[in-house]
């Protein structure tokens, strides 16, 4: 029989405080573990991104970034040119562990994540407000304090809220929440 190994782990002591606040991504992360939702929000203990992690965030960054441009100068071309000036800095970033396949992966599921956001929208229509990207958004549900940032507003008559959200799959999808969450929508509309 082998002999088992302990390691001790020194772990703060963090008391009975649980977050000021709740974001989606919590919510969802405590919808399918408690425990991780505690260790990650509660405690603090982070895991490193994963891939999908990682081009979800350079295709975010990327149209962030694209729609801070003015509308007229929002082309194809100029988001394929972030697109990969960005990812060469996160590619460098996290050459230390990125194999040539991940490397692959990357670059075909960033440009497929690209390409399908200009089949869901025409970027030189959009009227954006540099203040409406990556807008807090708080709201109280039932004593718990929601806490969130919408990728972006556009105010054409309506005003649409709006978060780009990726499938296991990496394609982008818009959703206004207006449609996707209409419980939701009353207490998001008071965007502070």
């Amino acid at each position: 029989m082998s002999e088992e190994k302990l390691v001790a782990v020194q772990v703060a002591d963090i008391g009975n405080q649980l977050p000021k606040h709740v974001s989606p991504s919590q919510l969802s992360s405590f919808d399918r573990c408690s425990l991780a939702y505690w260790f990650s929000s509660v405690a603090g203990w982070r895991e490193p991104a994963g891939l999908p992690q990682i081009i979800g965030t350079l295709v975010h960054d990327v149209l962030e970034n694209f729609l801070k441009i003015k509308a007229e100068n929002r082309t194809k071309e100029v988001a394929w040119n972030l697109l990969r000036d960005t990812g060469e800095v996160v590619i460098d970033h996290n050459k230390s562990w990125l194999k040539e396949e991940d490397l692959v992966t990357l670059k075909d599921k960033s440009a497929e994540s690209l390409k399908g956001y200009f089949d869901l929208e025409d970027p030189t229509q959009l009227n954006i407000d540099l203040e409406d990207l990556e807008r807090p958004v708080t709201a109280i549900f039932e004593s718990v304090k929601l806490y969130g940032r919408l990728d972006r507003m556009t105010r054409d008559g309506v005003v649409w809220k709006t978060n780009y959200f990726s499938t296991t799959k990496q394609h982008y999808y818009l959703v206004m929440l207006k449609i996707h969450c209409p419980r939701l929508f009353p207490l998001l509309s008071r965007c502070r």
